[in-house]
């Protein structure tokens, strides 16, 4: 059975040709490819690599923290499952070390739907923006970029594609089905002085 896990493509991403890092993460839960997260301490659950924490965003850590998108390669050693070959049915495992990318400012990365949190709009149109949200690994959806202000991380949505993600069997049967990714444009993910700000709206 379908798992719809979220999907995501990296290929202009400036980490993926050498101008930024990309990082061995590790968690204690699943994480979806596509989701955001920072940079924690190295893992002391990990002998032999550098593989680091994977931090999800909190009330102290937004704008304190810069965002990276997680973007592991679709492995599963298992050919006995075919159906389960279907990207949107892989999710990074707990305790199982991941990948994630540094995202820079003129960044463009496609994903799938389930990397958003829209509660606040009806729908994921062009030139909406994106900011962290507190306590979760999808970015929040807003209509405008006055709430964007003050945030250190923000990204817009840039338009939208099809793409049809399964295979032909040799039986002639199709797995897979059509899906839609947006593009997200990474506007800027900046360290901001939240101490500062406070201050100046007292």
């Amino acid at each position: 059975m379908d798992k719809n896990y979220t999907v995501v493509e990296t290929s202009k991403l400036v980490a993926t040709h050498g101008g930024g890092h990309n990082y061995d993460l590790i968690a204690d839960v699943d994480i979806e490819n596509g989701h955001i997260g920072f940079v924690g301490e190295l893992a002391e659950s990990v002998d032999g690599q550098q593989t680091y924490e994977f931090g999800t965003f909190s009330a102290e850590t937004i704008g304190k923290k810069k965002a990276i998108l997680v973007a592991n390669p679709e492995w599963d050693y298992d050919e006995g499952k075919r159906i389960n070959q279907a990207l949107y049915n892989y999710v990074n495992k707990a305790a199982i070390p991941f990948r994630g990318y540094d995202l820079i400012a003129g960044d463009v990365y496609a994903v799938s739907e389930g990397a958003f949190d829209v509660s606040g709009v009806d729908e994921i149109k062009k030139n909406q923006y994106l900011v962290l949200a507190e306590g979760q690994t999808t970015l929040k959806v807003v209509a405008t970029e006055a709430e964007t202000e003050g945030a250190g991380f923000v990204a817009r949505i840039e338009g939208q594609a099809k793409r049809n993600w399964g295979w032909n069997a040799k039986s002639g049967k199709t797995y897979g089905r059509p899906s839609i990714v947006y593009f997200v444009h990474i506007l800027r993910n900046d360290i901001v002085d939240t101490a500062t700000a406070a201050s100046v709206d007292e």
